[in-house]
């Protein structure tokens, strides 16, 4: 008569209490598939719940050290950035000598520097200036907002495509309050502008700052809040071409 299989299995287990002989052999036996088996759940665990399974592929990440999100910045920022988004425009794809491509307003003055250099900077470089529109400042401090990061961020970006070209930024302010203390404020803006732009990647051989208080007025008469506000600035203009 047949064992069933509990009791064939009881019966070897009684064999091997019985005799250590017997237990040696089985464990010789069996090592192998248990080897086998081990190696089985080791492959699943590595194919079927590790991220490394070729059904399972990571699309790459967009750089987006451009983009400032609007959700962090503050009520001061978020406000500014409303304000530039009518002025300027939609945003537009420019493409740079190195290929490299930026999203900038149509009406921005990235594409206006652009244009300038591409054209190999014709006229009169020391009059030719190029106003920051999205530059914010804390009042009376030469600390930036970060809504000014994505302009910042452009334009290190043109200049590192023309990597010969070297460049000067200007500060400005109103004619309110002390004009000594005004132009050290302008000086300081200028120079973390600067300081910002080597952040993002631009040379620091090629940049240069200098503060100008409230001379060279782009609305000279100072005499409204629209007014007073063109006229506290940061610029930049070329000093050398290519």
């Amino acid at each position: 008569m047949s064992l069933s299989d509990k009791d064939y299995i009881k019966k070897i287990a009684e064999d091997v209490k019985e005799n250590p002989d017997t237990s040696l052999r089985l464990i010789k036996r069996f090592l192998p598939l248990a080897a086998m088996l081990l190696m089985a759940g080791l492959l699943w665990l590595y194919f079927v719940k590790s991220d490394h399974s070729s059904d399972k592929q990571t699309a790459p990440l967009a750089d987006t050290s451009a983009n400032t999100n609007i959700d962090t910045l503050d009520a001061e920022g978020k406000a500014a950035t409303e304000v530039w988004a009518r002025k300027l425009g939609e945003n537009m794809e420019l493409t740079l000598p190195n290929g490299e491509k930026i999203m900038v307003p149509a009406n921005g003055v990235e594409k206006q520097l652009l244009e300038f250099l591409n054209q190999d900077c014709q006229g009169d470089l020391k009059a030719q200036w190029f106003n920051y529109d999205r530059i914010l400042f804390k009042s009376g401090s030469s600390q930036l907002n970060s809504a000014s990061m994505d302009q910042i961020h452009a334009l290190a970006t043109i200049m590192k495509a023309f990597p010969s070209t070297i460049f000067k930024l200007g500060g400005y302010t109103d004619n309110t309050g002390d004009p000594l203390a005004n132009k050290e404020l302008s000086g300081d803006r200028a120079a973390q502008v600067v300081k910002s732009l080597i952040e993002k990647g631009a040379s620091a051989s090629n940049l240069s700052s200098e503060g100008y208080g409230s001379e060279f007025p782009v609305c000279p008469e100072n005499d409204t809040d629209e007014c007073k506000e063109k006229n506290r600035r940061v610029a930049i203009r070329v000093v050398k071409c290519k």
